[in-house]
């Protein structure tokens, strides 16, 4: 608020000065028309009043300065030459430093070279802009220029002022621009020039302007005070992203519409190109003559710029927002799925009651119905329990004989290798009894689960790293996770380990290898799932790699199924985090 009560309060008195010296002074007069600045806007052919969206907005537009959001720093060159003598050519540079809503510009313009014959310091003229722009809403804003003119390297001063007001929308853009409405050099006043321009970009990347400008020429005999017109026209288009652009444009002064102002009209076309980086573009334009003149134009200019705009702020601003809210809604899942997991958990040991319960109603159904149908044929009863458990008996001593049988010749048969060996059985009949136990303890071993020579080779090597139990469905080997694995991948005591059973099961064939990976209940039912498949598989491809038929070995993965303790307690959870192999005969 105090910067738009300070820029009001200086634009009133300044307004105010000037008005009072142009009233004293009964002379006016119109400033020479200098070299249009910005590449840009030369390139539409100076059709930008209602574009004014870069660095030369304090000549085309102030207002434009409303949207500026960067700050940086602009240096530009434009020469103008010509094939004659009579007519030396023009120049004109800037420097411009601005930052979001205002500019300071030193301009300097000349007129003629060393051959001219114009004394030193004569064609030389200097401008101070101080550029200021207020923003109204995201779509308006107007913008004023103050200036301070040294013509003639200081012969006398000068002061001026200009007015803009810009409207910008996505699509389309109505800016105006009062330039010089007061200003007076050397006690003399100058005429205004009145410039009006829109632009449509109906493609998002390409804009079509057009403008109207009205400069004063003070009054002229017989036809009182005259505006001569200028007709600009222009378009621009960006490709690559907005990174190179490239511009057209035609300008027109009918000067023929005015008696004594000439019979042809004076018009140009404008031809320019852009580099646009994220700090820094590079704009050329090229001034073309078509009628009424000679003289063709280049312009260059470099802009540096540093700083964020609102979008970049935003957008910084809206990804931090995202970040944290992702942050949270992953936070949110994780106590979501705990929720969830714990909810099942409960659920599956209401239904593990429920069904115990069910169950438990069922057997005592079926042990009623069973007492009754005891009642009803005890004695046949009785002889049925008699015959299983003398059937049991007789199973349990042909375990135990089978057990001592092969152990007796497996005995026998060392001992007979041993003896042959030494040469002290050479005899037929004892090869024969060598080759009939061999044999016999083939036929056992065949009859077990697992062959116990593999059990033995395993046991001897590894028992004191992994668990080992022959259970009714083979040889389990159980592995602590903890101990043989970081995260998912094989610590090298675990390849030791297997190592020592590939060679085994390469050693006595006939067996098959299914590896089965556990979790504890904590965390993500899926990632846990996850988990013990890869444990799993990593041992499963390890053993392959060992020369293990892929067809003899399998992995499976069943998370926190299966618990051998309780996950209520840090031992238990350690416990349950397992992978456990199973070696059966196929």
């Amino acid at each position: 608020m105090k910067k738009i009560i300070f820029i009001l309060l200086s634009f009133s008195v300044f307004t105010a000065w000037c008005l009072v010296e142009n009233i004293c002074s009964a002379q006016s007069f119109t400033l020479p028309l200098p070299l249009d600045m910005g590449p840009r806007a030369l390139g539409m052919a100076g059709a930008f009043t209602g574009i004014a969206d870069d660095v030369s907005n304090f000549y085309w537009n102030p207002a434009g300065l409303g949207f500026t959001e960067r700050y940086g720093i602009s240096t530009e060159y434009g020469i103008s030459n010509s094939n004659t003598t009579t007519l030396p050519a023009s120049w004109g540079t800037h420097f411009t430093y601005y930052y979001p809503n205002g500019a300071i510009t030193a301009l300097r313009t000349g007129t003629g070279l060393s051959f001219s014959g114009i004394p030193e310091g004569k064609n030389i003229n200097d401008i101070f802009i101080f550029s200021q722009a207020i923003p109204f809403s995201e779509i308006f804003s107007i913008g004023l220029n103050l200036k301070a003119f040294s013509p003639n390297g200081g012969e006398t001063v000068g002061y001026g002022a200009d007015f803009g007001t810009l409207l910008k929308t996505q699509y389309f853009r109505l800016g105006f621009t009062a330039q010089d409405i007061v200003a007076q050099i050397g006690g003399r006043r100058s005429n205004p020039v009145y410039r009006l321009g829109a632009g449509i970009g109906p493609f998002g990347t390409v804009m079509i302007a057009g403008q109207v400008d009205l400069i004063g020429m003070g009054e002229i005999p017989e036809m009182g005070y005259v505006f001569l017109p200028r007709v600009r026209t222009g378009i621009e288009g960006w490709l690559a992203e907005g990174r190179f652009g490239m511009r057209a444009g035609y300008s027109i002064i009918p000067l023929s519409m005015i008696p004594g102002l000439g019979p042809a009209n004076f018009s140009t076309c404008g031809l320019g190109f852009s580099i646009k980086l994220k700090y820094f573009s590079l704009d050329y334009a090229y001034t073309i003559p078509v009628e009424g003149t000679t003289a063709d134009n280049h312009t260059v200019s470099m802009t540096f710029m540093w700083g964020k705009t609102k979008a970049e702020i935003q957008a910084e601003e809206k990804e931090r927002l995202e970040a944290a809210e992702r942050a949270r809604k992953a936070e949110e899942l994780l106590k979501l799925a705990s929720f969830s997991e714990t909810l099942a958990r409960k659920k599956e040991e209401m239904e593990a009651i429920e069904r115990e319960k069910l169950s438990r109603d069922e057997v005592i159904q079926k042990l009623k119905n069973e007492m009754e149908k005891v009642r009803a044929d005890s004695a046949t009863m009785a002889h049925q329990i008699d015959i299983l458990r003398i059937e049991l008996e007789k199973m349990k001593a042909d375990s135990t004989a089978l057990s001592a049988e092969l152990d007796k010749t497996r005995s026998e048969l060392e001992i007979l290798r041993a003896q042959i060996k030494k040469g002290e059985l050479v005899a037929a009949s004892e090869k024969e009894k060598a080759l009939a136990l061999e044999e016999r303890l083939k036929q056992l071993r065949q009859y077990a689960v697992v062959d116990p020579l593999l059990k033995e080779e395993i046991a001897k090597q590894i028992a004191k790293q992994v668990y080992i139990k022959e259970t009714p469905e083979g040889l389990l080997l159980r592995f602590n996770r903890d101990f043989f694995f970081k995260g998912r991948t094989m610590e090298r005591v675990a390849y030791r380990s297997l190592d020592v059973i590939a060679g085994a099961l390469k050693k006595y064939p006939g067996h098959a290898v299914t590896i089965n990976g556990y979790t504890d209940s904590i965390g993500n039912k899926k990632l846990n799932m996850e988990i013990s498949e890869a444990c799993a598989r990593a041992m499963m491809e390890y053993l392959v790699s060992r020369d293990i038929p892929e067809d003899s070995v399998f992995a499976n993965g069943y998370g926190p199924s299966n618990p051998i303790a309780p996950n209520t307690t840090k031992a238990g959870r350690a416990q349950n985090r397992r992978v456990e192999l199973i070696i059966y005969k196929k």
